[in-house]
């Protein structure tokens, strides 16, 4: 390996010892997590998998700092290389996407990554827009780059491109995807997860 090639960082984030209990409509506590870990490294892509109601929405609400609850109890620890994260942390090396896709409806897809680009990516602007071009293309929206991400009074992007934006964003940086929609197409979430699969080699 020459001096030109850079070493590649590995980070790891782990979650340790989760429990989760919130208080239910019929003033009842409810235990919904735990003692739940988990760990994952640069690298890998990680995944949540189980049946409605068994808690994935619970937990990744938990090891993304954004749980909400009627007198929830919350128990464990999260930390990034080995450190606890803090709010301020989190919003500095992860991103969450959430199931309900939010753009703004006047910028185009590429406008809307160059702008997410100039705020995450150190770098001058060609190394931004290089990485924006790649983005574009591993995630198929080349084609629609130029086309205004729109909303219900504006013709835009469709469901599925909005959905793919929406991951282009997340991996700018580290992410959580919040759980597939059953409804989706099950191609779609293919094509996602291949390419996630492919940028985090």
């Amino acid at each position: 390996m020459t001096d030109s090639v850079k070493k590649r960082i590995i980070n790891e984030f782990r979650f340790d010892s989760i429990c989760y209990s919130a208080v239910n409509n019929k003033k009842e506590r409810k235990v919904i997590l735990s003692d739940v870990s988990g760990n994952t490294r640069s690298g890998e892509v990680f995944a949540i998998l189980g049946p409605s109601g068994a808690g994935k929405t619970s937990l990744l609400s938990c090891i993304s700092l954004n749980s909400k609850g009627n007198l929830q109890q919350i128990s464990g620890k999260c930390t990034l290389n080995g450190n606890q994260i803090s709010q301020k942390m989190f919003q500095k090396h992860f991103y969450l996407v959430p199931q309900e896709d939010s753009h703004r409806a006047f910028l185009t897809c590429r406008e809307t990554l160059r702008y997410a680009a100039d705020f995450y990516i150190d770098g001058n602007d060609e190394e931004k827009s290089a990485e924006v071009d790649a983005l574009l293309v591993k995630l198929g929206l080349d084609t629609c780059q130029h086309t205004k991400v729109g909303n219900q009074f504006l013709q835009g992007l469709s469901g599925g491109q909005k959905k793919r934006l929406s991951i282009a964003l997340a991996l700018l940086k580290v992410f959580f995807y919040q759980s597939f929609n059953y409804s989706y197409l099950l191609i779609t979430l293919l094509k996602i997860l291949e390419t996630v699969c492919v940028i985090t080699r």
